[in-house]
């Protein structure tokens, strides 16, 4: 088993889960995405309510209330050990690694005229150093409409990119399409994103044709809960990939302060490492590339995830999640699974330390010798945060 490539699949798993974005506080005071991001369906930089909303009341709001510029900046560090083992024998391999990054994200918001914005964010980092999303916005009492660079609007609508729900679909926080969207309000608690986009750009595919996203988001009026379902496509003459997405939030006031988030995706020709060629290579174990790959290209892919959070205090929030994927719908043995405890400790209005500890499985058939390989990695992980 090529455990280097396991490591990456860990590694980016990992990084998924930091997230900015909290969808669960839409649910709780039923109010829409926009009300505290710049983008109006949620997730990425925080406008001056956003940020006030993210101190979580534990210092003085006037020193975050600059609307026009945001600065975020992370320190990552893991710790940690992978290994995999034949099910029908007793060989095993393991082996130990410890790794750190740090990034930083400045964006600028700037108003002109009445409606319009012109947003601009970049990311720099040993990491992944680019320009992220950006735009031109024009928002209007019931609707608006975004022009320029974005990720898309589907499914769970947080900062995951690492995700299964998001490496399957190429749809996560830095996985950029080029076009335009219409986002619409249909009601007091219903609103719609409907877009086109130039396709594939996500997917590192040249001369395709346009693609479409819709999604749809409810939130109810007597509970404290959202849902929502998405649906993309992008177009070609050859493959046309598409997915669905139906996710959830529920916020338990009556009871405590948490929330319980799922997600669901069907993903079709996603598969393909000629089409989804920045992540299929990370999921599947390198020795297994020339063989499974193969097997899976036109197989439907399902992934799902699930996240249990609890709000001790101001300061502090339990969390567990779970992450499953499996390529072939119609094969569930061959499964990717990932589990994640931890907790996010706030002490300041403006930084926060996340630590977790995963345990992640990957359960594939290796054709060559007919065997069962299981692939398993553990580790603590830790981030440090500070925002302006």
């Amino acid at each position: 088993m090529n455990v280097q490539m396991i490591f990456v699949l860990f590694f980016f798993g990992w990084l998924s889960d930091f997230a900015m974005a909290r969808p669960e506080y839409a649910a709780r005071v039923k109010s829409s995405c926009i009300s505290c991001h710049i983008s109006p369906w949620g997730a990425g930089a925080r406008n001056k309510t956003g940020k006030i909303f993210g101190s979580r009341g534990l210092t003085k709001t006037r020193k975050i209330l600059n609307a026009d510029y945001s600065l975020d900046m992370r320190i990552i560090m893991s710790s940690g050990k992978t290994g995999s083992k034949n099910s029908q024998t007793t060989n095993t391999t393991s082996t130990k690694r410890k790794n750190g990054i740090m990034t930083t994200q400045l964006g600028v918001n700037k108003e002109f005229l009445d409606d319009y914005k012109i947003v601009a964010n970049y990311d720099f980092g040993s990491f992944a150093s680019k320009i992220r999303d950006t735009y031109l916005l024009l928002e209007k009492e019931t609707y608006s409409v975004l022009a320029g660079q974005f990720y898309l609007p589907f499914g769970l609508l947080t900062d995951e990119h690492r995700t299964y729900t998001k490496m399957i679909t190429a749809s996560g926080f830095r996985d950029y399409e080029t076009g335009a969207v219409l986002t619409k309000s249909l009601g007091e608690y219903l609103s719609l994103d409907l877009g086109t986009f130039k396709g594939f750009s996500s997917l590192n595919q040249q001369g395709s044709e346009s693609g479409q996203v819709l999604n749809l988001r409810y939130l109810f009026k007597e509970y404290s809960a959202l849902v929502g379902g998405s649906y993309v496509k992008h177009n070609s003459e050859e493959v046309s990939p598409d997915a669905y997405a139906l996710y959830g939030i529920y916020s338990f006031d009556k009871y405590f302060t948490g929330s319980l988030a799922f997600e669901y995706v069907v993903a079709n020709n996603f598969n393909r490492i000629d089409i989804n060629s920045r992540y299929i290579p990370r999921i599947i174990p390198g020795d297994l590339i020339g063989t499974y790959s193969r097997e899976i290209q036109d197989e439907t892919a399902n992934a799902s995830q699930i996240e249990f959070k609890y709000e001790f205090n101001n300061n502090l929030i339990l969390l567990y999640k779970y992450d499953y994927l499996v390529l072939d719908q119609n094969q569930r043995a061959e499964s990717m699974t990932r589990h994640a405890f931890g907790f996010r400790y706030q002490p300041l209005y403006n930084f926060s330390v996340l630590v977790k500890y995963e345990l992640a499985n990957v359960s594939l058939p290796k054709y060559t010798s007919g065997d069962y390989t299981v692939t398993e990695s553990e580790g603590p992980v830790i981030m440090l945060r500070g925002w302006f």
